[in-house]
């Protein structure tokens, strides 16, 4: 869907069947519970709509798609009161449990452990002849997790072969979900306008996509509302033009590119810009004074100092001054202040940001192999943790969050290549690294790309591709002095 049609109309495609699929199953569910069609509507209704589903939408869109827990909890009461058989029961679940772990592999886990929690408190509750059709059910629930397991032995293969980096995976800076959120919703479920509200939620740390907890609110008149508005997403997707910015990605997930202060003022200076506008905890709004805005790119805003630090030292490079206006700080742009970015284009910083990489991965390498390092051991996580490498150019973390999940580590590459090769790779497309491989293409020893093809005159593909470029000791050493020598 997403290679015919575009990532656009998939995740509206998302947005519009997910919801329909939970409220479906739970509905089901609630039928089977209350015996009545109204209270079961109902039921359905606010699980489809609910703060989870609707907070989920706007990050994260494959975690709406838990409709086979429901389904789930749907056969394991049937299988208790008999109505199930043995067979029937096991081959469901392990579908259910098989469709669940493929859509989001996370939400199966939970759903295994609070469904642990349910039969420790359920038990106690029953006399023994129910108890024990409780046990039979939840030990033919646990065998149905054999044939799932078989049903996505490919994928389980792959999860528990590949090394798991160690360390913390997330930090609950940005994903773990305030008290406060339990009673205070934020503008995802809010119903209307509700200013107490506001300076409470524009301080939870979680994002909006994380911040789903709220039970206070009618969920199903909240949805209503935001129908009635003619959205239900958080910002409108991000124009293709715009997308060709590295800066855009940069605020979005507050991973760095180098250098930060002339790439943004080079995106505004080129979109006609008048102003910059900081919401708190929200996103950054560039847009022009004196007509609609010309962007509204989506920023996850920062929580830890160094990110903050990060920030703040990018706005500061705008060189005009902050003007805070209740909770949102304003950067009245002035032609001196973007003078010099005029003639910037989004394929010229998209260059020199990649260049910038690829020069620091250059000169990591070469100082880590010049003190004595092992190049077996170099990798960009190595050379990261001895201060060779600056964590927010190079993609290995979130800037300054030291976070360890490798989905951070797929766009830049360095290794070693053989017995004596080194290998120093960056992912995007050719017309971005095209600069860097007619720079360094005299020094190399090879040139994969995209890799692990060897680079042809025909081998060129329209969309991003990892670039690979191996250099023996000597090429290593012609590369960073090539580099140290431009201007």
């Amino acid at each position: 869907m997403t290679r015919v049609f575009g990532p656009i109309v998939s995740y509206n495609l998302v947005c519009l069947f997910s919801p329909a699929l939970a409220g479906w199953s739970a509905f089901i569910l609630c039928r089977h519970v209350a015996g009545r069609q109204w209270p079961a509507l109902f039921g359905g209704l606010f699980f489809a709509f609910s703060p989870y589903v609707l907070s989920r939408m706007l990050g994260n869109v494959d975690l709406t798609l838990m409709w086979p827990i429901p389904l789930s909890t749907y056969a394991a009461l049937r299988r208790i009161d008999g109505s199930l058989g043995v067979r029937g029961f096991a081959a469901a679940l392990a579908i259910l449990i098989a469709a669940q772990f493929l859509l989001f592999a996370e939400i199966v886990a939970g759903a295994t452990l609070f469904g642990a929690f349910a039969l420790v408190l359920a038990a106690p509750a029953m006399g023994p002849p129910e108890r024990r059709r409780l046990f039979l059910a939840a030990a033919l629930a646990a065998a149905a997790y054999v044939p799932a397991a078989i049903l996505v032995a490919p994928y389980l293969y792959y999860m528990f072969v590949q090394p798991t980096a160690p360390g913390q995976i997330f930090t609950p800076w940005h994903f773990a979900i305030d008290f406060a959120n339990l009673m205070v919703p934020t503008g995802v479920n809010q119903l209307g306008f509700a200013p107490f509200f506001a300076p409470i939620a524009c301080r939870f740390r979680a994002e909006l996509s994380e911040s789903g907890a709220c039970r206070a609110l009618p969920t199903i008149a909240i949805m209503y509302f935001r129908m009635a508005e003619g959205y239900v997403t958080f910002a409108p997707p991000v124009p293709r033009e715009q997308s060709r910015w590295s800066i855009i990605e940069s605020l979005y997930q507050l991973r760095g590119v180098p250098p930060a202060g002339d790439q943004f003022k080079a995106y505004v200076e080129s979109h006609d810009a008048g102003a910059v506008n900081v919401g708190p905890r929200r996103h950054y709004r560039v847009g022009s004074i004196d007509g609609p805005p010309t962007a509204a790119p989506w920023m996850r805003a920062p929580t830890l100092a160094t990110e903050r630090d990060a920030t703040a030292a990018m706005l500061d490079s705008l060189d005009v001054p902050a003007v805070a206006a209740g909770c949102v700080t304003i950067y009245r742009l002035t032609p001196p202040a973007l003078a010099q970015s005029r003639a910037d284009t989004a394929l010229a910083m998209e260059q020199r940001a990649q260049q910038t990489r690829f020069e620091a991965l250059v000169f990591g390498a070469e100082r880590y192999l010049d003190g004595g390092g092992n190049l077996a051991l170099l990798s960009v996580e190595r050379a990261q943790q001895l201060g060779l490498l600056p964590l927010e150019w190079c993609d290995g973390t979130l800037a300054g969050s030291h976070d360890t999940n490798p989905i951070f580590h797929s766009t830049v590459l360095l290794g070693p290549a053989g017995a004596e090769g080194i290998e120093v790779g960056l992912e995007d497309s050719y017309p971005a690294l095209e600069p860097i491989i007619r720079r360094n293409g005299p020094a190399s020893a090879r040139i994969y790309f995209p890799y692990p093809a060897p680079l042809t005159a025909g081998s060129t593909p329209r969309g991003p591709a990892i670039l690979v470029i191996v250099f023996d000791r000597v090429g290593l050493a012609r590369a960073a002095a090539s580099a140290a020598r431009k201007p």
